[in-house]
């Protein structure tokens, strides 16, 4: 008041160049990426145009974008791994939506491509620890890790097959055997049981698995 100049305090944390605040860029980012609310309905909601919204979120891409190698780093390491692709529209173009996680990581790429190319992106090139759940696609299958086949494609592919041969007594006694104990297998980790048990339990169940599958057969 006294030297009569204007002075402008710098907001604290406030991203540089920035039409709108922390809190509603982090509100919105939550509503699209985590709740999955479309950008349409978010525009509704805050009166935020759809260009803008746009803006934000390419903004933020290039301050998170450092992150992606240390999430894949993280979950290279990590003893039980998962990878999936599923069919994703993308500004009326066909591609994949993929998904690499862990039980604390989830990666997401969007990719006009089903080629190993984006799992030997994320997993690299050198030998890893721990195994990999999948659903069978060849796509997978040169990794540098151990496979481990999802149980819940295996029961499906044991259900189809039971239907598909009603009537072939070999086929009802295989799925009869091994359904139960496939389904059993992978309710074994929802027991309350110490890991002792969980380990003896599994070890009895892998036996009796492969030596169902590997029974004499027509």
């Amino acid at each position: 008041k006294s030297c009569h100049r204007v002075f402008r305090a710098k907001a604290p944390s406030v991203l540089p160049k920035s039409l709108y605040g922390n809190q509603i860029t982090a509100q919105i980012a939550v509503m699209h990426y985590f709740h999955g609310i479309t950008m349409g309905r978010i525009t509704e909601m805050t009166g935020i145009s759809l260009g803008t919204l746009i803006d934000i979120f390419h903004r933020l891409r290039r301050y998170f974008e450092p992150l992606m190698e240390a999430l894949k780093n993280a979950y290279r390491q990590d003893p039980v791994k998962h990878a999936d692709e599923t069919s994703w529209r993308n500004d009326g173009q066909s591609g994949y939506a993929w998904l690499f996680c862990t039980a604390l990581i989830s990666i997401f790429l969007f990719r006009n491509t089903r080629s190993s190319s984006v799992p030997k992106s994320v997993l690299g090139q050198e030998g890893l620890p721990g195994v990999l759940v999948v659903d069978r696609y060849n796509g997978y299958n040169k990794l540098p890790l151990k496979l481990q086949y999802c149980y819940a494609h295996l029961l499906r592919d044991l259900e189809k097959l039971g239907k598909d041969f009603p009537d072939e007594e070999e086929v009802r006694s295989f799925t009869a055997i091994l359904i139960p104990l496939l389904s059993e297998a992978m309710h074994l980790q929802s027991q309350k049981i110490s890991d002792e048990e969980y380990y003896r339990k599994a070890q009895k169940l892998s036996k009796e698995i492969l030596k169902v599958c590997r029974s004499p057969a027509r």
